[in-house]
């Protein structure tokens, strides 16, 4: 088997503008600028996984759960949109790793493993879906009548 080589070599166009390199190596600083800011986040902060596993977490920092404060801290989960089975979970999660004295800063892969909560968005769109639904039923029914 041969190999050939390309006959014609690539060009960057515009190397040697000097208006136009500046630009790239000021888009390339932009660019690592914000992976600089994107790793400083915490990406869960907001995520209703998370917001349970450090009620959990700080709970279990003053003793074991006691089940009061488990159905509370399930009871808050479902407000959050989380189911009580992805509850439990994450306060396993939570009890793990308060057990093994990790930081819960740890947890965020593990957490990621439990289904996130249905959001507004997918609502939104259900019932979207239904309206459309109901607005085609319409017009076909119009139009059978129509015919009739």
């Amino acid at each position: 088997m041969s190999h050939s080589q390309a006959s014609t070599p690539f060009k960057l166009v515009g190397e040697h503008d000097a208006a136009r390199l500046r630009g790239w190596n000021d888009a390339g600083r932009a660019v690592a600028r914000e992976n600089v800011t994107a790793a400083q986040l915490n990406p869960g902060q907001f995520d209703p996984r998370w917001t349970l596993a450090k009620l959990a977490y700080t709970q279990l920092k003053q003793g074991p759960i006691t089940p009061e404060q488990r159905d509370g801290l399930v009871s808050r989960a479902g407000h959050l949109g989380l189911r009580p089975f992805d509850a439990s979970l994450i306060i396993a999660i939570a009890q793990d790793y308060s057990r093994t004295g990790r930081s819960l800063q740890d947890a965020e892969s593990t957490l990621r493993l439990v289904r996130p909560p249905l959001g507004d968005e997918q609502g939104t769109a259900s019932q979207q879906r239904w309206a459309m639904a109901a607005v085609l039923a319409v017009i076909l029914s119009a139009a059978v009548y129509s015919l009739l």
